[in-house]
């Protein structure tokens, strides 16, 4: 029996501390790629924006229809 409680010390004692240490690391690339994520729905949504026409033309443009086309690109 004293076998069985060595051989359970030795092999499955680690793992907790094995499994907060790889929670971590996975926490941390998660926030890494939200990070990038945002960074690019940004860049993303500043050149949507930068197509959009302003003025008489982008009011035509809502009027019409033609403004959701763009925008579900």
């Amino acid at each position: 029996m004293d076998d069985v409680d060595w051989k359970h010390e030795t092999e499955v004692a680690p793992l907790p501390k094995q499994r907060k240490e790889m929670k971590k690391a996975q926490r941390a690339e998660l926030g890494k790629l939200r990070g990038i994520q945002k960074m690019r729905w940004q860049a993303e949504s500043a050149e949507r924006s930068a197509r959009l026409n302003t003025g008489l033309r982008g009011l035509w443009q809502s009027l019409s229809g033609l403004l959701r086309s763009e925008k579900a690109e």
